[in-house]
């Protein structure tokens, strides 16, 4: 009898999100998962380069040295930016959306228009503010935790703990 209760037990919350929440939980979740490896190796070289023209602008006061400096901090900045452009659209699109939708099911988890088996999910991180979620490979889910009441928070944390195991990362207290 108790384990057809939990099976019929779900948590549904329905939300609009902002896409800046969105943007930081997405950012986060690449620095951890290191999906962005290689553009930050590719902003240290460049930054590297810039550093190695400053040394040689202070050293022999040479106005190309100065200018190869400042064309590569720029270079810097526009990749940096480049970077997170696909972060920053996914956000955006998040945002727009009208309502997001997250329920908790004993046997999956429905995240809007997408029902998905907690056996798909790869990851589940918590950080301070938000849940952010891969699966399938390449799908991301964030969901803040201002949406929830301080009752459904625990309700869904312990749902979340229970279905992923160790596909749960709590990095509340770190990110």
């Amino acid at each position: 009898m108790e384990e057809l209760e939990k099976q019929n037990e779900s948590l549904r919350v329905t939300y609009q999100v902002k896409a800046d929440e969105i943007f930081d939980t997405l950012e986060k979740m690449d620095k951890l998962l290191g999906t962005n490896k290689k553009q930050q190796a590719v902003f240290a070289m460049i930054m590297a380069i810039a550093a190695i023209d400053a040394y040689q602008f202070i050293t022999t006061k040479s106005g190309f040295a100065l200018l190869l400096m400042l064309l590569f901090l720029v270079l810097g900045v526009f990749y940096k930016k480049k970077s997170s452009f696909a972060n920053r659209q996914l956000a955006e699109a998040f945002e727009k959306d009208p309502e997001q939708v997250v329920e908790a099911r004993y046997t999956e988890l429905q995240l809007t228009d997408r029902a998905t088996s907690y056996h798909d999910i790869e990851v589940m991180y918590e950080f301070k503010k938000s849940f952010g979620l891969r699966y399938m490979k390449s799908y991301y889910f964030v969901i803040p935790k201002r949406v929830f009441t301080e009752e459904q928070l625990l309700q869904f944390r312990e749902m979340m703990k229970a279905q992923l195991q160790e596909k749960y990362d709590d990095r509340s207290d770190k990110l």
